[in-house]
């Protein structure tokens, strides 16, 4: 009987042994569960995030007029950042701003849509389809211009910041 009793004793401590590799298996397997999922919630937020940052600064850089323009284009920049921040300042002083300044003009700018086609942790790319409607004298039959846009983020300290736009 000993070696009988000592061969259950074997079969237990197997058993047991075998049992306490499959429940640490099996917390591993929830644990990286867990975390996937968890990845995944933050990569739609961000995603989210960046859509919503995008449609209100393209209309906050597109939409302006001849009365408050200066104003307001360079507020703009506030939200902008890197080479395109300059960029944009050089076409708002030297190109929009003189060309709508005192006129009765009106730019009025929607996002029909948008959406990310790329997003890292700290930086997202969006495509964004504009319609700008401008009012005025000089311009009788209210015309809308349609653009696509690809809409370059880059968050910093927790906010997004527009760091390129590319019309396509």
């Amino acid at each position: 009987m000993t070696g009988n009793g000592a061969q259950r004793n074997y079969v237990r401590i197997a058993v047991a042994a075998v049992a306490g590799v499959a429940i640490v298996a099996l917390i591993a397997a929830v644990g990286l569960l867990f975390m996937d999922h968890r990845k995944d919630e933050q990569t739609e937020q961000t995603r989210a995030d960046a859509t919503t940052a995008a449609r209100e600064l393209v209309v906050q850089m597109f939409a302006y007029d001849g009365d408050t323009a200066d104003a307001k284009l360079h507020d703009a920049l506030n939200r902008l950042t890197g080479d395109f921040k300059e960029q944009y300042k050089t076409v708002i002083e030297t190109a929009i701003i003189p060309a709508v300044k005192g006129k009765q003009v009106n730019v009025s700018a929607t996002v029909e849509a948008a959406g990310v086609t790329s997003a890292g942790e700290d930086d997202a790319v969006v495509l964004v389809y504009l319609n700008q409607l401008t009012t005025g004298p000089e311009f009788p039959n209210n015309p809308i211009t349609a653009s696509r846009l690809r809409v370059s983020l880059d968050r910093s300290d927790g906010e997004w910041l527009i760091s390129g736009l590319e019309k396509i």
